[in-house]
């Protein structure tokens, strides 16, 4: 992805989504902003150590007023029934497990990870796997979605947020029958290393600097670099946008695919699929 098609993708979803909503609280009289942003406010340190809220807070806090409200649109099974608290009890057991994983990727950016370290790539998919198992009865694909969402409230400036037309847009290769997560951030890094590649006021900037400037062309004020490229993958992934995946970003990122180390060969995944054609080797 260059430079221009993530402004054009990030200006389409923009035009599709609207201001932020307010949504009234149960039990509460006021409304309160469960935007992106409203989200964010509750603190880094919120999100990232979900494992010191008790199964009601989650349940609330997490499921009916983050992944369950409309603009994230999960559809997972709501607290008070028989599979909503189970699913609850879930997420408890594995936001419990967490804190030492993330505690290793600190530090960590998309731009900035090295997926050539065996112990990166075995953490980010230690937690991946660990949050897609709060609801195994869910088709594997529809499952993957609210662990990436949790995942990038914990570390926003290392995870992409993904939905299920993102999955099927970019193709995002198998480890065994679920969609790799850490190729896709791969991925994802790539494209971050072409939009600084082609942008206009060149790339002798920080990243720092480089989110500032696109968050300012954006109207936005202080989004993080996955959190800007989820809202372009918006795009890409939406017939009508015109924005397409990037097919130097996809052959780069194949070629790395083909180089890594894997932990365990039995679960080395495929390569991603350009504009629609099986990848050389694939």
């Amino acid at each position: 992805m260059d430079y221009e098609s993530l402004l054009h993708g990030i200006a389409w979803t923009k035009s599709k989504w609207g201001p932020p909503k307010l949504y009234r609280r149960r039990k509460c009289k006021k409304y309160i902003d469960f935007s992106y942003s409203g989200l964010r406010q509750r603190g880094d340190d919120y999100w990232l150590h979900l494992e010191r809220m008790g199964e009601k807070e989650l349940g609330e806090e997490v499921i009916n007023c983050f992944l369950n409200i409309k603009e994230f649109n999960c559809h997972i099974d709501n607290p008070g029934t028989d599979k909503g608290d189970k699913l609850v009890q879930n997420l408890k057991n594995a936001v419990d497990a967490l804190p030492d994983a993330y505690a290793a990727l600190a530090g960590c950016t998309i731009e900035n990870v090295d997926f050539r370290q065996k112990s990166i790539r075995s953490r980010i998919d230690q937690i991946y796997f660990c949050l897609c198992a709060i609801d195994p009865d869910f088709p594997t694909f529809v499952r993957k979605v609210p662990a990436t969402k949790l995942m990038h409230m914990a570390l926003p400036a290392l995870f992409v947020m993904w939905d299920n037309d993102i999955i099927k847009s970019y193709d995002v290769p198998l480890m065994g029958d679920t969609p790799f997560y850490s190729a896709f951030l791969m991925l994802m890094q790539e494209n971050i290393r072409h939009i600084r590649e082609t942008n206009p006021k060149g790339t002798d900037m920080t990243s720092q600097e480089l989110a500032r400037q696109i968050n300012k062309q954006c109207g936005y004020d202080s989004l993080a670099m996955p959190r800007l490229l989820d809202i372009a993958n918006y795009a890409v992934s939406r017939k009508g946008s015109g924005i397409q995946k990037c097919s130097k970003c996809i052959e780069v990122t194949n070629r790395r695919l083909e180089t890594v180390e894997w932990y365990d060969e039995r679960f080395k995944p495929g390569l991603f699929r350009i504009l629609g054609r099986a990848p050389v080797g694939g």
